[in-house]
């Protein structure tokens, strides 16, 4: 385990609250530990967090990983598998991980629970990461092989290969997301802003997955109207001010995505 400094260093550095780096560090051993073990295979990385861990190290931080496999898992195999990863980082890096039981949820073929930690004493706060598994899950793209972002001391030397989805399969998920009624959490539509804003996308590659998802011709403006859900508003800095330290004006993430979304329309980029 690093040492407390460590943490406070990088808590200061990106902006943001010593709790957010812990937490962090804690999910990028999660990971190491998951894609160092032969029985994962069938597993792939996917959500928000697959953007900071894959493509853009100084991206927002996260709170959740998110995973889906092709098989099917049942609830057992994903708990007795999760005691395996706790032990290899508990070796590896003297990080204390164990299942809350009574999180433990099933819908169909999702799993979700979280996972607690013990970290750094000098911080008190709720020490939780939520896990979220889908299997017999149907990939939009073929995932992609991506090295693991690590940034701390103690993890230089890992060399942990994600199996993670290319940006046009994150970004057809989070659409699908903003056209839930019953979510509107803002990290999706930042994720969604900042994806069509700063990563050079195949719009065709998502129009596909759109139609392999839905059925049918996703036209951007079944997508905008879910945009304005006053809860993204409502919720945007309580959400997100502790994940990234700039963050942006809600009005102006609202414009840009909108404007962004309406290329998705067109037949040429």
């Amino acid at each position: 385990m690093i040492h407390f400094s460590e943490i406070e260093r990088n808590a200061s550095e990106a902006g943001v609250p010593a709790e957010t780096i812990e937490k962090d560090y804690c999910i990028t051993w999660i990971l190491a530990a998951v894609f160092s073990k032969a029985e994962n295979a069938d597993i792939v990385f996917y959500g928000g967090t697959a953007i900071k861990k894959a493509y853009f190290p100084d991206y927002r931080f996260s709170e959740d990983l998110d995973f889906i496999s092709q098989d099917k898992l049942e609830i057992d195999d994903i708990l007795g598998r999760m005691e395996c990863l706790y032990a290899v980082v508990k070796d590896e890096a003297n990080i204390l991980l164990s299942t809350d039981k009574g999180t433990v949820n099933t819908d169909g073929d999702r799993s979700q629970f979280f996972i607690t930690y013990d970290g750094f004493p000098e911080i008190g706060l709720d020490k939780r990461i939520k896990i979220d598994v889908m299997s017999k899950g149907d990939f939009l793209q073929k995932p992609v092989t991506k090295r693991l972002y690590c940034g701390y001391s103690d993890m230089k030397k890992l060399r942990t290969k994600l199996r993670v989805y290319t940006p046009e399969a994150i970004i057809t998920d989070k659409i699908a997301t903003i056209l839930s009624p019953v979510r509107a959490e803002p990290r999706d539509l930042y994720d969604l802003w900042f994806l069509l804003n700063n990563y050079r996308l195949d719009l065709g590659i998502i129009r596909a997955n759109l139609l392999k998802k839905f059925g049918y011709e996703l036209k951007p403006e079944m997508i905008t109207p879910n945009l304005y859900n006053e809860l993204y508003k409502d919720r945007w800095n309580n959400r997100l001010s502790g994940q990234i330290a700039n963050l942006p004006d809600f009005n102006k993430v609202l414009r840009e995505t909108e404007a962004s979304l309406k290329n998705l329309g067109t037949t040429h980029q």
